[in-house]
């Protein structure tokens, strides 16, 4: 089967970029989706085998209700925000690159 080579900078290399990057934004949206349903559940679900151990006093499935969570959904906020930065920078290089323009890591201004 003969495939054509497409030069970059196309409007068929553009979309196809486009294509990888909106990919990648779904997928890591519902991970994280996936990873926020998991921890909500999980607390509530093992609540009452938590409940044997204590943390400060406190049974511990209420402190993961009340702590954990809460600190495992800032890390996924965390997360999807350090992936989506390097998912738009990915784009903009590849953009920069595909009009004949150097990255802007490998630029040599003063």
């Amino acid at each position: 089967m003969l495939h054509m080579q497409h030069e970059p900078g196309t409007p068929h290399d553009a979309r196809a970029n486009q294509r990888r990057y909106w990919r990648g934004v779904v997928r890591w949206t519902w991970l994280g989706l996936a990873g926020w349903l998991l921890v909500t559940c999980a607390v509530s679900w093992f609540a009452g085998t938590f409940n044997r151990w204590t943390v400060a006093g406190t049974p511990a499935g209420f402190w993961l209700a009340a702590q954990g969570a809460i600190v495992a959904y800032l890390l996924i906020i965390v997360l999807h925000g350090w992936v989506m930065d390097r998912l738009e920078a990915r784009r903009q290089d590849s953009e920069s690159i595909g009009q004949g323009l150097t990255s802007p890591s490998t630029s040599t201004t003063p």
